[in-house]
């Protein structure tokens, strides 16, 4: 079965402030510490060049997907 952990996305940032990197972190329910992102390349147009930051209002646990992920 395919992890999907967007349900249990508490909340994150994505940025890509500087050309051609993106980085970020995602907190994930059940995990102290983020899942962090290093990523060659730039994002859409609509979000190069800035620092977005969201949160989930409603994060679900997702245990059916939990194997040590974070995700209780």
């Amino acid at each position: 079965m395919a992890w999907r952990p967007d349900k249990c996305i508490t909340h994150g940032e994505i940025d890509n402030t500087v050309k051609g990197r993106v980085t970020g972190s995602i907190w994930l329910l059940g995990r102290e510490q983020p899942m962090i992102l290093e990523l060659s390349g730039d994002a859409w147009p609509d979000v190069a060049g800035t620092k977005l930051t969201f949160v989930n209002p409603s994060p679900v646990p997702q245990p059916e997907y939990d194997e040590g992920r974070g995700c209780a």
